[in-house]
């Protein structure tokens, strides 16, 4: 049994138990553009991103056997963009220095110019943009755990008031390049109202 395992291609690869859920992965990457799934700690959310994210990579090799394949023709291989909150810390410099980390990796492998004096909002338009341009294919967004940095100022009214502003600098500018983007999927344990991310995706499915 895959105790503690948050990652597919280590269960598949390393011959642990798999439930078979990849049909219904299939149909919530097919059947909106933007998603946000709701869930208690310790419930499965990192593995379901990092599952996708192994799917809209296309790699079926990993999937050989299960019922995604029945339903999956095409397996483009798309630019994978995850964030996983978690590990952004709780205050607005923490996440900066994470989000610089992170979109560096990016950059890289996009042959981006980085800078760091650059918005967060404007390298991650950056990233997303190249990304369509270079791979001719709709990049992908996974954000894992969004809510961690807010629910863990909560208390701290200043420190909890800039991250929600960051928060607010960048989901509008993803929403700006919608038809850019194959898809955005959240995970979290609630909505926070404040957050224009549930405000800015009109259509997203909760």
């Amino acid at each position: 049994m895959p105790i503690g395992i948050q990652t597919f291609e280590r269960i598949i690869t390393e011959g642990y138990a798999y439930a078979d859920k990849t049909d219904l992965v299939w149909n919530l990457c097919h059947e909106c553009t933007v998603a946000f799934l709701s869930r208690p700690r310790r419930f499965g959310k990192s593995l379901l991103v990092n599952t996708m994210q192994c799917y809209f990579e296309g790699r079926r090799e990993l999937f050989e056997g299960l019922k995604i394949c029945e339903l999956e023709t095409e397996w483009t291989k798309r630019f994978v963009i995850r964030l996983d909150m978690s590990m952004a810390g709780h205050s607005k410099a923490d996440m900066l220095s994470y989000f610089h980390y992170t979109f560096q990796q990016y950059e890289k492998n996009l042959g981006i110019e980085s800078s760091s004096d650059a918005s967060v909002a404007s390298r991650l338009l950056a990233i997303i943009n190249t990304a369509f341009d270079c791979t001719g294919n709709r990049p992908v967004i996974l954000i894992d755990e969004y809510d961690f940095p807010l629910l863990h100022s909560w208390g701290n009214e200043p420190k909890h008031n800039d991250v929600v502003e960051l928060y607010t600098s960048i989901f509008p500018t993803i929403k700006g390049i919608s038809d850019s983007i194959e898809f955005v999927f959240l995970t979290g344990i609630t909505r926070f109202s404040q957050v224009s991310v549930f405000s800015v995706f009109n259509n997203i499915k909760n």
